[in-house]
């Protein structure tokens, strides 16, 4: 064994991988720490078993460093794709597919390296640098295959971290930035590698890149919480809510969602990340086109489902971090059904109280009499009969007819005058 800077320098990253990975699996409680840990710890793998093949002496012992190798870089496109699919909630079927072709390509790929003497697939013949004592390859016809594979992989990862960043630029800036700078360095890294422009023939550069990545995670955790913040981390809290939540940015498309907001607003799909929120939400289009108009006022949307009437309340408030506000609005959304029409028929029978109290109430007061016809003065200044007044003015009818003594006076001669 030779200890080299080099070899210093791929301790160093498998040191700081693996207490990386420690940290993220402090907070193994969230969904998405098994993956990044395992992640780091393959990344450890990777680093360390290449410091000990730069330090190892002649093609046989460089060799056998190099096969323990792939167990820690061949795992590293289907563990990068599942970190990414944690992260973003990525939840396509397709990426499903390719996350089980990685690990595929990965137990093939292993099988490839520690059978290459019987079949001389991954390289064909081995060889060292005249200079710097490295392990150059001449490569076989599985090694692209499998190169191809992988940076298809990571590929795919990376565009979707990047549409993530983009996407929570204004939300989650600094963590979506470190992650994006963890993603891109190993990418430099292999590409230098894989290059005519490698400045030292046969060095993999990757594992180095690994450290930066390391390092942008390491100050991720600790200092940005990566892991405990929204939507790095999705809680049970969030899901478990029963009003509906939505985040979107300043251009009003989605950067989240959780089940209660997609089933209130009747939204059958996964979480439409990207989308506008009008577009995804029709129901929300007349009044929520622009979430920064409606901040402070809870806007109500009624439809008829099932020609029965159903009541949502929407509520936008900006979306702050700490005393930052960010640019992006949460909006909360609740069925109120039940309430609003509880509190109409409230209402309707307050409304109809209020009438029944008014017409008894106009009879209350001083009435302006005849003492000689008994017929009253209305508020127009003419008179009327009393009866008429009073069935006017409230829920009396009056039924007609005649006492005994007027009987008695006015028809002396009838039965109902001889009636007493």
């Amino acid at each position: 064994m030779q200890i080299t800077i080099i070899s210093i320098a791929f301790l160093l990253t498998a040191t700081i991988s693996l207490a990386v990975a420690v940290i993220a699996w402090r907070n193994r409680r969230l969904n998405e720490v098994p993956q990044l840990a395992f992640l780091l710890i393959v990344i450890s793998i990777y680093a360390f078993t290449s410091a000990l093949e730069v330090a190892a002496q002649g093609i046989d012992n460089k060799a056998f460093w190099m096969r323990f190798e792939y167990f820690g870089i061949a795992p590293i496109p289907p563990l990068f794709l599942a970190s990414t699919i944690a992260y973003t909630r990525w939840q396509e079927n397709w990426v499903r597919y390719l996350y089980a072709f990685g690990w595929i390509l990965t137990i093939v790929t292993i099988l490839m390296v520690w059978t290459n003497g019987w079949h001389h697939l991954h390289w064909q013949k081995l060889s060292l640098d005249a200079i710097t004592g490295n392990l150059l390859y001449d490569r076989g016809l599985w090694f692209p295959v499998w190169v191809i594979g992988a940076y298809l992989i990571i590929f795919v990862g990376t565009v979707r971290m990047l549409r993530t960043a983009f996407l929570q630029r204004h939300l989650f800036q600094t963590q979506s930035l470190l992650i994006l700078f963890a993603t891109l360095a190993p990418w430099i890294g292999n590409l230098i590698y894989l290059s005519e422009a490698n400045p030292v023939p046969g060095l993999d550069w990757a594992p180095i890149a690994f450290t930066l990545t390391g390092l942008f995670m390491a100050v991720a955790i600790t200092r940005y919480g990566l892991l405990s913040l929204l939507p790095v981390a999705r809680t049970a809290l969030v899901e478990g809510m029963s009003d509906g939540m939505i985040v979107v940015d300043t251009e009003g498309r989605v950067v989240d969602a959780n089940r209660a907001a997609l089933f209130l607003l009747r939204h059958h799909g996964k979480v439409p990340i990207g989308s506008r929120l009008t577009e995804e939400f029709p129901i929300l289009k007349d009044d929520l086109d622009d979430p920064a108009d409606r901040v402070g006022t809870p806007v109500e949307i009624e439809t008829d489902e099932d020609d029965k009437p159903r009541i949502i309340e929407a509520e936008v408030t900006p979306f702050f971090i700490g005393q930052v506000m960010t640019g992006g609005h949460l909006v909360v959304i609740r069925d109120v059904t039940r309430k609003k029409l509880a509190e109409r028929e409230r209402e309707l029978l307050i409304s109809e109280l209020q009438d029944a109290l008014k017409q008894v109430s106009m009879l209350e007061g001083l009435l302006p009499v005849c003492s000689s016809c008994h017929n009253i003065r209305n508020d127009a200044g003419e008179w009327e009969r009393m009866d008429v007044y009073i069935e006017e003015h409230s829920l009396v009818e009056f039924s007609h007819s005649i006492c005994p003594a007027c009987a008695r006076k006015l028809y002396p001669d009838s039965g109902l005058a001889r009636k007493d």
